[in-house]
């Protein structure tokens, strides 16, 4: 085994380490609080009644699980989506090792897909993004290894898997509904010429001088070679559609409506403008950068992105159009690119549709986490087999530059997403401990996206000792929690700061006269 392996092996590992570190201290966020209160902490029915955008239903069953075996501490809430770190890691580990073998673009994707500091984000929060994620990207590198497998038995495991894992991952989150029937859609419709299916097989022409008897043998076909490769519909399509069923019968997707599905923008320009800003921006990271300067790379991306998508979309066409006119057959990475952009500008398409059609908002940071891996691996593939040695050098300097801006942003926390929560934690046990002699009820006003975080711990802690967290902190409390817009009543109650956190900013008061 290479050096390359040894190296993206260790990666990873520190990734996952660093994962579970986060899992354990980090505080729990608004929307993690949220699916706690809306399906955690009742009765398990209520998994199956009650529909709101917060829930990711393969995510919550496994949330659920968790934490009636370990309790409600912030690890257990999260320990599914540690999995999914587990299972992305090491998909992306199988796919690069599949495509490009081992060596420096091995390793440099296997990078650049695991280290994004918002992909990392997702792999820890208690939520189903980043477990539809990780299910996706299983899916997609078992049809890409479909493509180039030989045994039919290995075929028929292969779709299986790509069909469950893309199934589970729209069961996890809706949002990945579109780009699913991308990549199905796309698979099926080259899946065949890829292969060569339509291609009848040469026979093998009888040595000279051979007996008649072995000729006539020799001429006809094998057992082997009169089996049919198990059809795509069977084995892809049917347990897809099994699984959607069963996920309209279980799921209360009766109860949904377009107008809970608020989170986005109403633009695809402001769309690709935030995942290029959170990716590049992400965080300070531990040498506390600035990255205000890379405003101007921002916008190279932002409109080099889909440049790069583009061509890797017309390598993996150009190449499929060869094999069709007799050329050589497409190698691993021209299939990947021709699926992975074509699933990218599929969903790009069918996001503009539903936008136009039912004004569904184009998705921002988290619900359109899956164009991060593929942009990835469009940028990983569209550089290989250029025989300019200046093309080649540029392409590798590209990706090294992404997997080192990515670890320069290695955050332990916070969720940049929700930056506003990372410090309330810290907050609540800062109330406990200043109000040891104080008697119950204690009073806390807060201001509103910190409510749900606030009453998790207080229902964790002593719930009688505190009254229910106040969503309004414009009154007569004995603690106020405060974010920047609400810093007015610290002058206009004449409060007293007793905490400021030094990530979120979020501030503590209490009453100057206490």
């Amino acid at each position: 085994m290479k050096l390359s392996r040894y190296v993206a092996l260790a990666l990873l590992a520190l990734l996952f380490a660093t994962n579970c570190y986060r899992a354990a201290t980090q505080s729990l966020t608004h929307d993690e609080a949220l699916t706690w209160g809306l399906y955690l902490a009742g009765p398990p029915a209520r998994i199956f009644d009650f529909y709101d955008p917060n829930h990711h239903f393969l995510g919550t069953l496994l949330e659920k699980l968790t934490t009636s075996v370990f309790g409600f501490s912030e690890l257990a809430l999260r320990l599914p989506s540690l999995a999914a770190g587990a299972l992305y890691f090491l998909a992306a580990y199988r796919l690069s090792l599949f495509l490009f073998g081992e060596g420096l673009l091995f390793l440099l994707t296997v990078a650049v897909l695991s280290a994004h500091p918002l992909v990392l984000d997702f792999l820890v929060a208690a939520r189903g993004y980043g477990l539809a994620l990780a299910l996706f990207l299983w899916g997609l590198c078992e049809l890409l290894r479909y493509l180039t497998e030989e045994d039919h038995g290995r075929q028929r495991l292969r779709l299986l898997a790509g069909s469950c894992g893309l199934s589970l991952a729209v069961w996890t989150n809706l949002t990945l509904l579109f780009p699913v029937l991308a990549l199905a859609l796309v698979f099926l419709l080259t899946a065949g010429r890829v292969r060569g299916e339509h291609e009848p097989a040469p026979a093998e022409q009888p040595k000279p001088g051979a007996s008649r008897q072995k000729r006539d043998r020799r001429l006809m076909p094998s057992r082997a070679a009169e089996r049919k490769p198990p059809g795509r519909l069977r084995w892809l399509v049917l347990p897809a559609v099994g699984w959607a069923l069963l996920m309209i019968l279980i799921m209360p997707l009766e109860k949904a409506r377009a107008d809970q599905l608020y989170v986005g923008v109403g633009s695809a320009a402001a769309s690709l403008e935030n995942l290029v800003r959170l990716s590049l921006a992400h965080n300070p990271g531990p040498l506390n950068l600035d990255w205000g300067p890379l405003v101007v790379w921002r916008r190279v991306v932002m409109w080099g992105a889909p440049v790069v998508v583009i061509a890797a979309l017309a390598r993996g066409w150009a190449a499929l159009r060869r094999r069709r006119r007799g050329g050589a057959p497409a190698g691993r990475v021209e299939q990947m690119l021709l699926v992975a952009s074509g699933t990218a500008a599929g969903s790009v398409l069918l996001l503009a549709g539903a936008h136009h059609g039912y004004g569904l908002p184009y998705p921002v940071d988290r619900t359109g986490l899956y164009f991060l891996p593929l942009a990835t691996l469009c940028l990983a593939g569209v550089g290989v087999g250029v025989r300019v040695r200046l093309i080649g050098c540029a392409h590798a300097a590209v990706l090294m530059a992404f997997a080192v801006l990515w670890l320069l942003q290695w955050n332990l926390t916070h969720f940049q997403v929700w930056r506003y929560d990372a410090d309330t934690k810290a907050v609540f046990r800062r109330i406990e401990a200043d109000s040891g002699g104080r008697k119950p009820p204690i009073r806390v006003g807060a201001s509103w996206m910190y409510l749900p975080a606030l009453e998790y711990y207080r229902n964790r802690g002593e719930p009688a000792r505190f009254a229910p967290i106040a969503p309004n902190p414009d009154g007569d409390f004995d603690y106020y929690v405060l974010e920047v817009r609400d810093r007015k009543l610290v002058a206009g109650r004449n409060l007293r700061v007793i905490y400021r956190g030094a990530v979120s900013a979020a501030i503590l008061a209490v009453p100057t006269g206490r």
